[in-house]
């Protein structure tokens, strides 16, 4: 239910992106033909029993998969490490790239691949690793083959992982209620201003934090002198990767932007580095 909810906190489709959406789903055939054009981002949640052509794409003729469909949208993998290791393996490419290309022997095709990847995994397979009311009956052997499952370069993909409790059944029914989404799209939506201000000004050459480049995160992420050796300290003991790196500083950039900071401190890069639970608890290391 959260997942679904992701949408709504995003900002409206531009011009451009509607245009890509709607292309897509024309392709896929999945466009009533008394629609215009797409107006919501797509939120595409397939089973984990999908192949990997489901994912990415093909056929004859060619059509997009969920990856694709997802474009400029959403992607929730739930029980994500009961995915094939094969699809999940060929959802790398897309995510470092943006792109899909299908080859066939007559024929080659690129889709577009820019979604927001969302995954929801248990901590275990009886799922009670870490519950402080509920035993794990799982052995430590067989939580680590269960999280070998997600091969390391496919978590490096992953830019913010976290872990999510369970609810005590006292909060359900109560009165309390968090922040709404309505709020927190105006601040995302504050936030991707402040990016294509950076934008416009040369500062940069992409419109997310998300697909900064090597350079531009130099130039616009780079963060204080507390912030860099909080970092390194991270690299060193968290054996974080070279991608892993660039994604902290990412994340980091973005959590200056929500804070409504010009420059990334110290304190957004702890925040961005919190974000790497996995990493953290050295489950990264497992199957690489």
């Amino acid at each position: 239910m959260l997942a679904r909810r992701l949408p709504t906190v995003l900002p409206p489709l531009s011009y451009d992106e509607a245009l890509e959406v709607t292309a897509i789903h024309s392709v896929a055939g999945l466009l009533p033909s008394d629609r215009g054009l797409s107006q919501a981002r797509p939120f595409r949640a397939p089973h984990h029993t999908v192949s990997p052509a489901g994912l990415v794409g093909g056929g004859e003729p060619i059509r997009p998969g969920e990856v694709s469909l997802a474009h400029h949208g959403c992607l929730f993998l739930d029980e994500l490490l009961e995915f094939k290791r094969s699809a999940l393996e060929v959802l790398r490419q897309p995510l470092e790239d943006g792109l899909v290309t299908i080859c066939r022997a007559q024929s080659r095709v690129t889709f577009p691949a820019r979604p927001l990847v969302i995954a929801a995994v248990n901590p275990c397979p009886c799922g009670f690793f870490g519950d402080e009311k509920r035993r794990c009956a799982c052995s430590s052997e067989r939580v680590r083959a269960y999280r070998a499952r997600l091969s390391g370069p496919l978590l490096d993909r992953l830019d913010l992982q976290v872990p999510l409790p369970p609810v005590d059944v006292s909060h359900l029914g109560g009165k309390e209620r968090g922040e709404a989404s309505g709020e927190v799209r105006r601040r995302v939506i504050t936030a991707r201003a402040i990016q294509a201000a950076r934008r416009e000004a040369g500062e940069t050459s992409v419109l997310s934090n998300a697909d900064l480049g090597p350079r531009d995160v130099e130039r616009v992420a780079a963060p204080d002198a507390a912030g860099r050796t909080i970092l390194g300290q991270a690299v060193e003991r968290l054996g974080l990767s070279a991608r892993a790196y660039g994604k902290v500083l990412r994340v980091a950039r973005t959590i200056a932007d929500l804070d409504g900071g010009t420059s990334v401190r110290a304190s957004h890069v702890a925040e961005a580095i919190q974000a790497r639970l996995l990493d953290r608890d050295g489950v990264a290391a497992v199957g690489r």
